[in-house]
């Protein structure tokens, strides 16, 4: 664990220093929400560093004000194409793309109709 946080240390420092001005209003805010979906919302919509990010994930395709969101998003997306394949689950289940668990159940029903048979069932 220690190994894999060193491999990903400026990744995840860069994270910590991007909108640091609009971190603390919006983790006020997002601590006085009525939710937790509220509160995660909120943080999601933090305006992100575009510069910053461009460096970070080493891509110019950034959107012109991205998010927090945005910049997670792309995370994932490229730990995905560096073979972490939790985080190829994780996308892949939140498109909607998950495999379909299917149960399949067998069941037979006995129609009793007249006074006899359901003396001889009760038996």
């Amino acid at each position: 664990m220690e190994t894999e946080f060193n491999e990903h240390e400026e990744v995840i420092n860069g994270l910590v220093a991007i909108g640091t001005t609009e971190l603390a209003p919006m983790v006020k805010k997002a601590t006085d929400a009525p939710s937790f979906k509220n509160a995660l919302t909120d943080l999601l919509s933090i305006p992100v560093d575009r510069t910053t990010m461009r460096e970070q994930l080493n891509n110019d395709n950034v959107p012109e004000k991205p998010t927090m969101a945005d910049y997670l998003a792309a995370t994932m997306i490229a730990k995905a194409a560096m073979g972490d394949t939790k985080a190829y689950e994780v996308i892949r289940d939140t498109c909607g793309q998950a495999p379909v668990q299917q149960v399949n159940q067998d069941t037979t029903i006995r129609v009793v109709t007249n006074s006899s048979e359901i003396n001889d069932y009760g038996s």
